[in-house]
């Protein structure tokens, strides 16, 4: 088993590969070069599932180089994370006062989101206006909503509503609100 402390370590991609199996299904898994600084520990090669690329990079101090600009295919939820902060950014920013909390929902991420009634008129449509304080990552946020969408139609899910995880107020994407402190 290799081993390498974090701070000390430099990830690379290296390659793709994509395999398949009796029923025809295909995987894709990255290899992704771990070497180290500490002349102690030798490098080794790290093979894993594409779907499980955001998760480490998730869990990463660092960042992982892909200096050969590799392109593998990402997973639905990862296109649709895209898709969803692209639609957040175009929505304006909510400022607080002071700093954030930690999101309630990964327990690690500030609480970087805040949901506020901004795609109708204040008394139209079905969304209403949240009172709750930032309290979820957009990544977590994102989650919660793709779960609450019909998953046979992941082309309509950007058009789609859900309930705020704690008050269950309606929203949509274009109610979510990056959170920025003031001062």
């Amino acid at each position: 088993m290799d081993v390498a402390y974090q701070p000390d370590v430099h990830l690379n991609i290296l390659t793709t590969s994509t395999l398949k199996d009796t029923s025809h299904r295909t995987t894709e898994f990255v290899q992704i070069n771990v070497s180290s600084v500490n002349t102690a520990c030798r490098d080794f090669v790290i093979r894993l599932n594409v779907m499980d690329y955001a998760d480490l990079t998730a869990k990463l101090q660092a960042p992982i180089l892909n200096v050969r600009n590799i392109v593998f295919q990402q997973s639905l939820s990862d296109r649709f994370e895209a898709a969803f902060r692209e639609e957040v950014l175009r929505n304006g920013r909510y400022e607080v006062p002071s700093q954030v909390e930690e999101c309630i929902g990964c327990l690690y991420a500030p609480a970087d989101v805040k949901l506020s009634k901004l795609c109708d008129d204040r008394d139209q449509g079905d969304c209403r206006n949240c009172l709750c304080r930032p309290m979820w990552c957009l990544r977590c946020l994102v989650k919660w909503f793709a779960n609450r969408q019909n998953a046979n139609a992941p082309e309509r899910w950007l058009g789609g509503k859900a309930p705020c995880p704690t008050c269950r107020s309606t929203f949509c994407p274009r109610d979510v609100q990056m959170v920025e402190t003031m001062g």
